[in-house]
């Protein structure tokens, strides 16, 4: 899912989520931004929607802040559905925000066609607001680049007929 259009006509969005120790979300942004979130999450609950995907955001956009947390946004059927690998624990809604949660870009997850991540390599993706991390097949061992909101469900272009991966 593409979501360049989102940006159409936008000259100045900014951004920024953040979160205290106690869960508590809060949301500032200008008009441009808002905006943008808006046509984000409304293509978002347009579109196809498949369990598991999801995307991962810097908490600030458009500002001169560079966290290391992110922002990551899931579809899940119901909230026991999405759990942590480790311990199979559910993940309401406000935890689903903590990217200490997150599992599927970290190297050493495998995803169900026994992709591996190896690395992220910092580069921009070719999806909304996404980086390139590096796969390995775990099949015929080839290394590609993919979408970091691609991995939990990405095959391998040398021997599952996956999509071509991305330079890296």
């Amino acid at each position: 899912m593409s979501f360049e259009d989102t940006y159409t006509g936008l000259d100045n969005i900014w951004y920024e989520f953040s979160s205290d120790g106690k869960g508590n979300v809060e949301l500032w942004a200008n008009a441009d931004g808002y905006e943008h979130l808006a046509r984000y999450f409304l293509k978002l609950a347009r579109g196809r929607k498949q369990s598991g995907y999801h995307s991962h955001h810097a908490r600030e956009f458009g500002g001169e802040h560079d966290y290391e947390a992110e922002l990551t946004i899931g579809i899940a059927d119901a909230p026991q559905e999405h759990t942590t690998s480790a311990a199979s624990k559910p993940i309401h809604s406000r935890a689903m925000l903590s990217s200490a949660e997150r599992t599927t870009t970290q190297p050493g997850y495998v995803n169900r066609n026994r992709q591996t991540v190896v690395r992220a390599t910092g580069l921009p993706g070719n999806d909304h607001l996404q980086r390139i991390y590096v796969l390995k097949c775990g099949d015929c061992g080839a290394e590609y680049g993919a979408n970091g909101s691609d991995i939990f469900q990405r095959k391998c272009p040398s021997c599952q007929g996956g999509a071509d991966g991305l330079p890296c």
